[in-house]
Order: C-alpha cells, then sequence, then structure tokens
C-alpha cells in the first residue's frame, strides 16, 4: 500500500535484523507480512528469503465464521513452504478476531470495524468452541501463539463493544472461561505430536514441559476410553470422570503426564 513493496519491506526487516541481533542474538525479531496463511504475500516474503531475517513469523487473521478446520490446508502449506525455504519458525497470530454476543446491545450486532464484523459468530458458545479448535489446528503447523486482539479495540469496558471477552460493563462473555481453560489445559506446547483426522474425528496432541495436552472433538458423538494415566475435561476445564467419555462436537481434552502425546494419540485413534 501507499507504494510500497515487498522489497522495501524486506530492506528495512534486514537491517533491523542486523541491527538488534548485532546487540543481543538472544533477542528474537518478529517479522512478516501481517495478513492470513493463505495470503499469496506471505507466500513470497518465504520464498524471497523473509525467513533468514526473523526468529517469528506474523500473521494477523479476522476469519469468517467457517469452521476452524477449513484453514488446515492453509497452515499446513505454508509449514511446507517455510520447510523450503529453510526450516519452519514459529508463528504468532499477533491480531485475531472472533466475535459473538449473547446479549448484543444493539441488533444486528456490530463490533469495531468492518475487517472486525465479518468475525461474528451466531453465539458465544459457538464461538468458544471454534476458538479452541482454531488453536489446535494452528498450532499443529507451528502457531506458538495467538493475540486475541485488535488494533482499534477500546479500553476494557469501553463503549465501543469491540473486546472478544467482555462487553459492555466489564460482564464476561463465554469466551473468556474457554480460553482461560485452553490456556490452562494446553500451556506453553513445544511440539505437535501428532493428529489424527478420520470418519469426522479430529484429535490434536501436543507436548510441553507440563505433560501432554489432546483437543478431541467428532461431528457425530465418540466413545474413547482413558487409561489410568489420562484425564479428561470439558471445554470449560470440567473434569469428566471416565474412564468411557463421550466427544462430540464440543472439543474435549485429554491429558496425561510429559511424554504421553503418543498415547494420548492412540486413546483418541481408538474412538469408536
Amino acid at each position: 500500500s501507499r507504494g510500497y513493496k515487498l522489497d522495501d519491506y524486506l530492506a528495512h526487516l534486514g537491517a533491523a535484523e542486523r541491527a538488534i541481533h548485532g546487540i543481543d542474538r538472544g533477542i528474537r525479531v518478529v517479522g512478516g507480512i501481517a495478513h492470513s496463511p493463505a495470503s499469496e504475500l506471505v507466500r513470497e516474503f518465504v520464498r524471497r528469503g523473509g525467513l533468514a531475517m526473523a526468529d517469528i513469523v506474523d500473521l494477523h487473521m479476522y476469519p469468517p465464521p467457517v469452521p476452524a478446520e477449513s484453514h488446515e490446508e492453509d497452515f499446513a502449506s505454508l509449514q511446507r513452504l517455510m520447510e523450503e525455504h529453510g526450516g519452519a519458525k514459529p508463528i504468532w497470530i499477533t491480531e485475531f478476531g472472533c466475535y459473538a454476543d449473547d446479549d448484543p446491545a444493539c441488533v444486528p450486532l456490530t463490533v469495531g470495524d468492518a475487517t472486525m464484523n465479518r468475525c461474528r459468530w451466531r453465539d458465544e458458545a459457538t464461538a468458544s468452541e471454534q476458538l479452541v479448535k482454531f488453536v489446535a489446528v494452528s498450532f499443529a503447523h507451528h502457531v506458538r501463539k495467538i493475540f486475541l486482539h485488535a488494533g482499534v479495540c477500546g479500553p476494557l469496558n469501553g463503549s465501543d463493544g469491540g473486546g472478544i471477552f467482555f462487553e459492555y460493563g466489564g460482564a464476561p462473555r463465554k469466551m473468556y472461561p474457554a480460553v482461560a481453560a485452553l490456556t490452562r489445559m494446553l500451556g506453553s506446547p513445544e511440539t505437535c505430536a501428532g493428529k489424527i483426522a478420520q470418519g469426522g474425528l479430529r484429535g490434536y496432541v501436543f507436548e510441553s514441559a507440563a505433560g501432554a495436552t489432546g483437543i478431541t472433538w467428532a461431528e457425530k458423538d465418540k466413545r474413547i476410553t482413558l487409561d489410568a494415566e489420562a484425564q479428561a475435561f470439558d471445554l470449560m476445564g470440567n473434569g469428566l470422570g471416565g474412564p468411557e467419555i463421550t466427544v462430540g462436537r464440543t472439543p474435549v481434552y485429554v491429558i496425561a503426564g510429559r511424554g504421553k502425546g503418543a498415547a494420548i494419540l492412540r486413546i483418541i485413534s481408538a474412538a469408536r
């Protein structure tokens, strides 16, 4: 925009990277095109050597209300492209929109600007489910941080209604406890230990210093059987008991100790 080209950005990023790392190689440089993984400009950034100038690749996403699974191939394709051009780097999505309000201040609900308004889900429960599913899908392909934030959001408890988690007066939406449970269950994942997508069943398993976490859901109800080392929790972090639990449209967490990712994947894969 405004006459600038990718060459201009690469020149500025390269100068910044050299200056920053010239002082301290331990400082991580975030660079990239603030757009979706499907963007041709993002892919051109990778093909033109941008990965050599950044420790972390930056994306922005304001997706329409489509299933989280529909983004998987875009992330997988970007991961493959990075691997072909020097190796996949961690991805941070530093702006992400996902909005819903069960008690809107106006009808139809409006939030922020036009870009944000295309990210509205029909209700808070569905938005909560999709946020967790999106994290599972994207984290399986090198995403490591998502900032649920828009650059035009007003202050907390402000009058614009553009925040994801709180409505007027600071009342929490359902997305708030759902994401709180997600961050507690998932921790800071180091690797994706595996995934499954078959017969309407989805499962994504991650390893972190705190242990292994699986996130699973299904188009139609399925039953999985936990072993003695695994525990299951619902979307809001409530224990589900066991050993047999039902997995349906709403994501379920299956957690176990460190290094147990393969065991969790076997548990999910055996769903019937």
